[in-house]
C-alpha cells in the first residue's frame, strides 16, 4: 500500500482542492506517486465513496455547475487576460481497470475571452471564422485548451482528466 492516508490527511490540511500549495507539491513532501492516485482511491474506498471524493472535488473547484471553473490561459494560449469556464456535466472512470488512472469527463465550455494580436474573441467567434481550410487549426486550437485546462486541474487535484464528450 502506498502513503495513500498520509496523503490524504495532508491534503486536507492543505485546504485542497484549493490549496495555494499545488498537488504534486504536497504529494512529493509525503513520497506519494500521484500516477496511482485515482486507482489507490478505487481500492482503499471503493467505487462509490471514489465517485463521491471526486465529485466533491470538483463540485468545489465550482466544475460540476453553471459557470464552471474558469481557467486562466495568460501564459499559455492567450494574452494577459485570456480565459475560458469550464463545466464538467458528468464523469465516470473503470473501477474494473487496475491501472485506470484518468477521470473520462462529459464537459461543456461557459464563458471565454481569448485575446491576441487580432484582438479579443469568445471561443464561439473563432468557431464561426472557421472554414475548411482551418478546421485542422482549429482542432489543434481546442487541443491546447484541453490540455491547459487538464493540468490547471491536475495541479489543483492531482486527478487527471480525459475529455470524452462535449455536451
Amino acid at each position: 500500500m502506498s502513503n495513500l492516508k498520509l496523503f490524504l490527511k495532508s491534503l486536507q490540511r492543505s485546504g485542497y482542492p484549493n490549496s495555494k500549495t499545488n498537488v504534486t507539491t504536497i504529494a512529493r513532501a509525503v513520497d506519494y506517486d500521484l500516477d496511482f492516485f485515482l486507482t489507490d482511491l478505487l481500492h482503499e474506498l471503493g467505487s462509490k465513496k471514489t465517485k463521491d471524493f471526486v465529485g466533491k472535488t470538483f463540485s468545489t473547484l465550482g466544475l460540476t455547475y453553471s459557470p464552471g471553473m474558469k481557467i486562466d490561459f495568460t501564459d499559455s494560449i492567450g494574452e494577459p487576460g485570456s480565459y475560458i469556464y469550464l463545466i464538467i456535466n458528468s464523469f465516470t472512470f473503470n473501477e474494473g481497470d487496475e491501472d485506470y488512472d484518468e477521470v473520462w469527463i462529459s464537459y461543456s465550455w461557459g464563458d471565454s475571452l481569448l485575446i491576441d494580436d487580432e484582438g479579443e474573441k469568445t471561443l464561439e467567434d473563432v468557431w464561426d471564422d472557421v472554414d475548411m481550410g482551418t478546421m485542422g487549426e482549429f482542432e489543434d486550437f481546442v487541443d491546447e485548451i484541453k490540455d491547459t485546462c487538464g493540468a490547471e486541474i491536475f495541479k489543483k487535484t492531482g486527478l487527471v482528466i480525459h475529455f470524452d464528450s462535449q455536451i
